[in-house]
């Protein structure tokens, strides 16, 4: 379900062909044996047409199924989001984004910008947080 949601794809690629995870980054993911099982069943005919079906109806950024259009919807209303969701969701550990990223992020400028705001004006802001370093 993960795969279908948020799996590899990169613009031209396929996202079943054999080593994608490897090819793509590399790190803990590819290399685990975990990875090769699902590599396995991507690369039968089966799995493989069962992912392309699944990967159609329900991956968050392209799927059609209407839940998922949906949020695909609103998503687009919110500057970032996509971003966000992409770095939060990112399949292999050492490329997925840390709480300062996303803090730092494009999506949460506003709420950043509020609170430097109030701060400047000696208000105390509706809604503050500060990342760590």
């Amino acid at each position: 379900r993960y795969l279908c949601l948020f799996g590899p794809e990169a613009a031209g690629s396929d996202p079943l062909a054999p080593g994608q995870a490897a090819a793509s980054g590399g790190g803990t993911i590819g290399a685990s044996p975990a990875w090769e099982a699902v590599e396995r069943w991507l690369s039968s005919s089966s799995g493989r047409s069962r992912f392309g079906r699944d990967h159609a109806q329900w991956s968050a950024f392209h799927g059609r199924a209407r839940p998922v259009a949906e949020a695909q919807r609103r998503m687009a209303q919110l500057p970032g989001a996509e971003e966000m969701l992409r770095g939060l969701c990112e399949f292999e550990p050492s490329r997925r984004w840390t709480v300062e990223r996303a803090l730092g992020s494009r999506m949460l400028e506003p709420l950043r910008d509020a609170a430097a705001e109030a701060h400047a004006e000696g208000r105390r802001p509706a809604c503050c947080f500060t990342a760590y370093a």
